[in-house]
This record gives structure tokens, sequence and C-alpha cells, in this order.
């Protein structure tokens, strides 16, 4: 056979090591890119949080970062009571008191006026809708 000279590996080898090395190293380096991206969404949602005093956009917080499936996931959260219904409103409920032109008055023990059977049919019979009571 004809010589065909000889071949240095140890830069090959040197390479390998690396890749093998990056390999280990990579979900610390994933964990820190994903926490500084959520970091990053954080501060976009406690800038887009109303505010009167402060306290809701000090309320938000990070999870933990969990691994899924073929990724990871982390919770924002917010600790306030108050938070869902400032994102998702509120059921109104009864308040005593009735409303005089655009001003609203506070009686206490008020009950709530109720229409008569016969008020309710006649309406509903003036818009065309079939009752029966």
């Amino acid at each position: 056979m004809a010589n065909l000279g000889s071949f240095d590996f140890s830069e090959l080898l040197k390479f390998r090591d690396s890749l093998v090395d990056m390999q280990r190293h990579f979900p610390d380096f994933m964990r820190k890119c994903l926490y500084h991206l959520a970091d990053e969404m954080l501060a976009d949602v406690v800038m887009r949080t109303p505010s009167s005093n402060g306290a809701l956009r000090r309320g938000w917080t990070l999870g933990e970062l969990r691994p899924t499936g073929d990724g990871y996931e982390i919770e924002v959260h917010n600790t306030e009571e108050y938070s869902f219904y400032v994102e998702n409103g509120f059921a109104a409920h009864w308040v005593p008191g009735k409303w005089v032109g655009n001003t609203f008055y506070y009686i206490p023990n008020y009950s709530r006026p109720r229409a008569s059977r016969r008020e309710c049919t006649s309406d509903r019979e003036t818009v065309g809708l079939k009752v029966s009571l």
C-alpha cells in the first residue's frame, strides 16, 4: 500500500472535547437565556399593568422554569387578590339606592324595585315576544 503520510489528530480531538463540553453546559445556557427572555416579558407586563397605587405592578412574579415535552414553560403570575378582577372585570352586585338623573343616591336598606308581572308581560308583547307566564 502507498504511504499516505501522517495526520495530527490533536486539533480534531480538542474540537470533539469542546463539543462534548458545550453539550454538557447547554441546558444551563438555555435556562439563562429563557430567564432573560422571561425577565424582559415581565418588564413589559409590569409597564402595561394599570396602576393607581403601584401594588398591582409590584405583585408580578416569575415561577420556576419547567421542562415540557419539547420545550420549557415558565409561569408569570400576580399575587394581588384583585388582579383577576382588573383583568376580567367583576360581576355587578346590588347596591341599595337609586339613580336620579346622572346622580346615584345611596339609601341603606333600600330594596330593589320589582316590575309587576303585568308590566313585564305588556313590555314583552310590545316588542313581539311570546309570553307564557
